[in-house]
């Protein structure tokens, strides 16, 4: 993997407040939310000696469930599946049940009462930028009495134990979005006898990267660091291959400004980022049991700031275009350029938008026929953040295929539009249905360019 492909997969962004003036606009109220999960384990054996395994549990997200089977965990003569409802607390399910060759053999019954028998209480919060989540937490062992009632078996000594956990978040919800970011990443060009690597955050970490070559085999230096002007970090030597520890080296790093730095602006109705790029020139040296490392890398450190004045979105009226749906989708001609208004176009997008940074609203959809080469789709000259995302439908629904949000070089280089774009391989005969929309509900005029190879 090269050195970029591993920061790109390592490397996540973290938010941190920016302190820059937030709009006049008047903030939502805060909003509650709750998520609640729930599991039990039981085992037991039947009255002619068959284990018996029990998993039930209830989930806010998933519904709630339950799995049993009865014999050998590799063979079970008896399976059961089935949904019910937690009750607070006393859940009931009802099961449907099947033989060893998987054919259906009645129904059965699960039901339970549990107590909380000790409970720890946590609270939390979450800044970015200048949204805040306050959560906190009830996380309880729970005493179960079970009941189990299958076909052809009776259950006895079913021993259970439970835990459950309830979330209740607090979030504010201001009236413009505020955030910033702080990214350092590692370039390909080096000087020296080692291959250096400083990036992150990658959930609130640094991480420093040496990688170096002895007699035909591959050893690094690889953990978490607090990146400074200078200083020294005690890291494992691993042999690349075995993932065996050689000894624990001392590195000694410096990272000093090698260029100037390069300042860009995008614009569009409701959003304003500034993005500030500087050059590093980041040094490593160590000793190591066969020689020593003396190695220069370019790396890059991108400032981030975003200030998003409609956090929940514009409200705009009018009339809804005639491609607001999936099943009203307009035309695409591979070539062609469309220019439309997402004014009136519902709040929330039909389908999710994988790669967007936050909510997509006022979507329009396309349908373009497949060439059998590449199809260029192109939000430029948009005059609104526009995200947009590609789909092929499958017998379980729309299956995402390709999905662009604010074009530029590629993470993790500065972006140069706030449109999104993608490259789009085809098949010939394919119909591929296209989602364009605006981050955070924001909406305009809309040019979305198709182009083929």
């Amino acid at each position: 993997m090269n050195r970029l492909g591993r920061v790109a997969g390592v490397a996540a962004i973290a938010m941190v407040a920016s302190g820059m003036a937030v709009s006049s606009a008047t903030a939502a109220p805060p909003t509650t939310q709750t998520s609640f999960h729930a599991g039990l384990q039981c085992s037991g054996t039947t009255t002619t000696g068959e284990q018996v395994f029990v998993t039930a549990g209830a989930s806010s997200e998933f519904g709630d469930f339950a799995y049993v089977s009865v014999g050998p965990d590799d063979a079970p003569v008896l399976s059961a599946y089935g949904t019910g409802n937690w009750n607070d607390g006393s859940p009931s399910y009802t099961l449907d049940v099947y033989n060893a060759e998987g054919e259906p053999a009645g129904s059965g019954a699960f039901t339970a009462t549990t107590t909380a028998t000790a409970q720890v209480e946590t609270d939390g919060r979450n800044d970015n930028g200048n949204q805040h989540v306050k959560s906190h937490t009830v996380a309880s062992t729970l005493a179960v009495r079970p009941t189990l009632d299958l076909p052809r078996y009776t259950v006895q000594a079913l021993d259970c134990t439970g835990s459950s956990t309830l979330v209740t978040y607090r979030s504010n919800s201001p009236a413009a979005t505020v955030r910033s970011e702080r990214h350092l990443f590692d370039s390909a060009r080096c000087e020296g006898n080692a291959l250096v690597g400083l990036f992150g955050p990658a959930e609130g970490e640094y991480f420093l990267s040496v990688e170096v070559e002895h007699d035909g085999r591959q050893y690094n230096l690889f953990g978490p660091v607090e990146p400074a002007d200078e200083f020294v970090a005690t890291l494992p030597l691993r042999d690349s291959e075995t993932a065996e520890v050689i000894a624990d080296v001392p590195v000694s790093v410096t990272a000093r400004p090698s260029g100037e730095t390069t300042t860009g602006i995008l614009r569009t109705s409701i959003a304003r980022v500034v993005q500030k790029a500087t050059p590093y020139a980041v040094t490593a040296k160590a000793d190591l049991p066969w020689g020593s490392v003396d190695a220069t890398c370019e790396h890059l450190e991108i400032l981030t700031r975003e200030h998003i004045s409609a956090s929940q979105g514009p409200k705009p009226s009018g009339p809804a275009p005639s491609n607001d749906t999936l099943a009203t989708a307009a035309t695409l001609t591979p070539g062609a350029t469309v220019r439309d208004s997402t004014r009136g176009a519902a709040e929330v997008a039909e389908a999710d938008l994988p790669c967007a940074d936050g909510p997509v609203g006022r979507t329009l959809w396309y349908a373009v026929q497949g060439t059998g080469g590449t199809i260029h789709l192109d939000t430029a000259r948009s005059d609104f953040d526009t995200v947009l995302a590609v789909y092929t439908a499958t017998a379980d629904g729309l299956e995402p295929v390709a999905c662009g949000d604010d074009d530029g070089p590629g993470f993790p280089l500065p972006r140069t539009s706030l449109q999104g774009r993608v490259d789009l391989p085809t098949t010939a005969g394919t119909t591929y249905y296209v989602q364009v929309g605006g981050l955070y509900g924001d909406y305009g005029r809309l040019v979305l360019t198709s182009a083929t190879e």
